[in-house]
């Protein structure tokens, strides 16, 4: 922002009044390829204990909707408005220009959000809008003075990713880089982690914290517990990304398969794993006898590198040292520890 202060001088020497204007200099407007709606977090998880004592008893209050610069160049937002599903003018926010690959957050309370979110996403929030996400699915639409800059539609059924309907998982644009069509389902995926990837980052959460979000008081369950039986147990779910209490363990949980490589069959192994994460550890064992279990290098590696889901989580894959002509039986498992 450039500001420049004027005044002219006539013929026989008498000043004019100050005049003064501020120009924006290398910023450009926003348009339908250098913004996109990279989240959209329309039914949060319902508040823990600790937020309810904090007089937090709506859970929508903790909703959010975040917009991600994808050009090159710095935007001048103030011009923009959400003028359907939310209201807000940012000539009225705390942020009005977004640098390249930034990304900027809209809230429905501010005093919700940094109940749950702490200080560590303040810098990206630009203000508090008018009404709310509905938990069923609308339109929203982003606008200038000059163009329409997105106008969609989400849903909370499927295609679209179902766990972003009250299990406290948000909406993640998929490659916003790509500019991909916002109104295609198949453009969203649910996030790894409950609470979002607010500007490509994961809350920070414990297991304890990560427990008190997906099981009420009444539903309390250790990290060895495996409450909707699908092998997977509670520890193993905070890692993978997974919900107890939906069973998805098809989708969440580790695969086994057999890859050719330079003409020789491996086993292999497969899994998501949020990032980030400090609490836990993951080891991938192999076995002969399911008896005697083993992370050494000499019998299992992985295969690098990781390839990140876009939404929080990496995939990683492991394979066995030996091809499979060369024992009878190989076993693979994934064991979480806490660090």
């Amino acid at each position: 922002m450039v500001t420049v202060k004027s005044r002219l001088r006539s013929p026989r020497g008498e000043w004019s009044a100050l005049t003064e204007a501020q120009f924006k200099v290398g910023l450009i407007q926003p348009n339908s390829s250098n913004l996109v709606v990279s989240e959209i977090h329309y039914h949060p998880v319902s508040p823990n204990a600790d937020e309810l004592a904090a007089g937090f008893s709506d859970p929508d209050d903790f909703e959010f909707i975040e917009l991600q610069n994808i050009g090159n160049q710095a935007l001048d937002l103030s011009d923009l408005s959400f003028t359907d599903g939310i209201s807000f003018k940012f000539a009225d926010s705390f942020l009005t220009s977004l640098a390249p690959d930034a990304s900027v957050i809209l809230v429905r309370s501010l005093e919700a959000f940094r109940q749950r979110y702490g200080d560590g996403f303040e810098a990206l929030v630009a203000g508090q809008y008018g009404g709310g996400l509905s938990n069923g699915g609308e339109q929203i639409v982003v606008e200038t003075s000059a163009s329409v800059v997105k106008s969609f539609s989400y849903d909370d059924s499927e295609p679209w990713p179902v766990c972003a309907d009250g299990e406290g998982i948000s909406l993640i644009l998929l490659d916003p880089s790509s500019n991909p069509d916002h109104t295609l389902a198949a453009s969203w995926a649910g996030s790894a982690q409950v609470g979002g990837f607010l500007g490509g980052s994961l809350q920070p959460l414990t297991y304890e914290l990560w427990q008190s979000y997906v099981f009420t008081s009444k539903q309390a369950s250790g990290p060895s517990d495996d409450p909707d039986a699908d092998g997977l147990p509670n520890l193993v779910e905070f890692f993978l990304g997974s919900l107890p209490g939906k069973n998805d363990a098809v989708a969440r949980g580790p695969r086994a398969s057999i890859t050719d490589t330079n003409g020789e069959d491996y086993l292999t192994f497969s899994f998501s794993q949020v990032l980030g994460q400090t609490e836990v550890t993951g080891l991938v064992e192999v076995s002969l006898n399911l008896t005697d279990w083993s992370s050494s290098s000499t019998g299992i590696k992985e295969v690098l590198p990781a390839v990140p889901n876009g939404n929080g989580s990496v995939r990683r894959t492991f394979r066995v040292a030996s091809p499979v002509s060369d024992v009878a039986k190989q076993f693979l498992r994934l064991r979480v520890i806490e660090n």
